[in-house]
């Protein structure tokens, strides 16, 4: 009874959580760019969001991206963002289609205005990768597919399971902390009792 109490406690202190793209994280409040300067004849980078998912569809070129450099993260990239604090946790599915591998396309995430590095695919890893992530931010999130050299073919991300709760507030962690300091003082008290 007191773990159900403590539990629904828990959760009315943290707010609520945005499953998948609905709420405050469905698509129409994300913005989706396409970043950097593609040379000859290319196609941009699109992302498709439904209810469920988003697939990213990265950039191509003929001849490149101005400034580009194979394997390192360059100026041309798709890169979809939203500006809420929250704890973001997903499930990705990379596929690589590029001539060169994975490091011709890389995927990863931008926090707080910052990318995080390493990225989340591996260029040296194989053409097909998947996992699950988590990142806090502060104050904005952002998904991001570069076309390192935006030669020789496109690559596609699918991001599945996601959510977004919030950063609980200093407030609830001290809640946290002294209700759990008071339940192991009671605990030990009953132990030396019995």
């Amino acid at each position: 009874m007191h773990k159900t109490l403590l539990a629904l406690a828990t959760l009315a202190a943290c707010g609520s959580a945005s499953a998948a793209f609905t709420g405050d994280a469905a698509p129409g409040n994300w913005a989706v760019s396409n970043l950097g300067t593609l040379t000859g004849t290319f196609s941009l980078g699109t992302a498709l969001f439904s209810s469920s998912q988003l697939v990213m569809i990265g950039s191509d070129s003929s001849s490149g991206c101005t400034g580009a450099s194979y394997g390192v993260a360059g100026s041309c990239e798709l890169r979809v963002s939203l500006n809420q604090p929250g704890i973001y946790s997903f499930d990705y599915s990379y596929v690589s289609l590029d001539s060169d591998g994975p490091g011709g396309d890389l995927f990863g995430v931008v926090v707080n205005g910052t990318r995080v590095l390493p990225q989340i695919s591996d260029p040296g890893g194989a053409v097909a990768q998947i996992g699950t992530r988590s990142f806090t931010a502060t104050s904005s999130f952002a998904f991001f597919l570069n076309c390192t050299d935006c030669l020789g073919g496109k690559s596609t991300v699918t991001i599945s399971n996601f959510n977004v709760s919030p950063i609980p507030e200093p407030s609830t962690l001290a809640l946290w902390l002294a209700g759990g300091v008071a339940a192991g003082g009671m605990a030990w008290r009953r132990r030396l009792q019995g």
